[in-house]
């Protein structure tokens, strides 16, 4: 259910309210309540924020999927590795 209710923040541009939210579910956080919550940051043009939860939901063990794409080559896995490639560019 809280998933549904990120989801519903951050469409109605509450991010704050979602990240708060989000924050409160250390102990039911999924793939999705992650993934929600890092697309909501993308679709309010939070993309460092997007950035920082991605690389804490990667040291948290969890990995990304394909719903993180959000078209027009904005792709928050992307823009994370695309720094760490061997030649640097």
């Amino acid at each position: 259910m809280n998933n549904v209710v990120l989801d519903f923040y951050t469409k109605c541009r509450k991010v704050n309210v979602a990240s708060k939210l989000f924050e409160t579910m250390t102990d039911s956080r999924n793939i999705v309540s992650w993934t929600t919550m890092i697309a909501g940051y993308m679709q309010n043009s939070c993309d460092t924020d997007a950035m920082v939860l991605f690389a804490e939901m990667t040291r948290s063990g969890w990995a990304a999927d394909d719903s993180l794409s959000m078209g027009g080559g904005r792709t928050i896995d992307g823009f994370v590795l695309f720094p760490v490639t061997d030649n640097g560019m």
